[in-house]
């Protein structure tokens, strides 16, 4: 479920509380209608602080870390098909990502789930599982230029993290489109309810980073 942002409810809270410190009527009275007033706005901030501690953020059941061992030798695998020259079978679903190691300056390799591509822009968005612990995001920020491969096609692009209210954006009609796929947030630790706000709430709180062709 949705949870207000903190700023919105910080917001709404001076608003109402502004009425009644700086209104003349309930700062330089003190007839009934002028205490009403003031019992009244106290009531109006306190639904907004209910609604802030009664609504919540996106749940998210666990925390996700990189696997180890046998679990990154699986997670590892699909690399594999695109070293083989197969990596087009897997279509515009996944997308191969060269990134240089940030603090090794060796070559790494990555296969991601696409969330989202534009076929005028070529534009391929995918998503950080790990956060900002994910080692490709990490060395992508230090370096955004590089190559990807997607379908049959190679591609030199430039990466960007993309802004909360876009990612909301793109995760909600990724799920509109793919309702079975898009429950990948489940894998991530998310619990959606299914609803439009739900989703832009997940998409928000993840971390996109768009591939755009240079």
């Amino acid at each position: 479920m949705l949870k207000s942002r903190p700023y919105e409810f910080v917001c709404s809270l001076l608003l109402h509380l502004q009425v009644y410190v700086f209104h003349p009527s309930t700062t330089h009275s003190t007839n009934s209608s002028s205490v009403h007033t003031i019992i009244d706005e106290i009531f109006k901030a306190k639904v907004f602080v209910h609604q802030f501690l009664e609504s919540s953020m996106p749940i998210k059941t666990k925390e996700l870390t990189p696997p180890t061992g046998l679990g990154r030798i699986l997670f590892r695998l699909p690399i594999w098909l695109y070293r083989l020259g197969l990596g087009g079978l897997l279509g515009k679903r996944f997308v191969l990502v060269n990134h240089m190691g940030r603090k090794s300056g060796k070559e790494r390799q990555a296969v991601l789930e696409v969330v989202d591509y534009d076929n005028e822009s070529q534009r391929v968005v995918v998503t950080a599982a790990f956060g900002e612990k994910t080692a490709w995001y990490q060395n992508l920020m230090s370096q955004p230029d590089t190559t990807i491969q997607i379908g049959w096609q190679k591609l030199q692009v430039t990466s960007k993290q993309l802004q909360a209210q876009e990612s909301g954006e793109i995760l909600l009609d990724f799920a509109k489109k793919n309702p079975g796929e898009a429950r990948f947030v489940n894998l991530l630790g998310y619990e959606v309810d299914g609803s439009d706000e739900d989703w832009r709430a997940v998409g928000e709180d993840l971390i996109m980073v768009g591939f755009t062709p240079l």
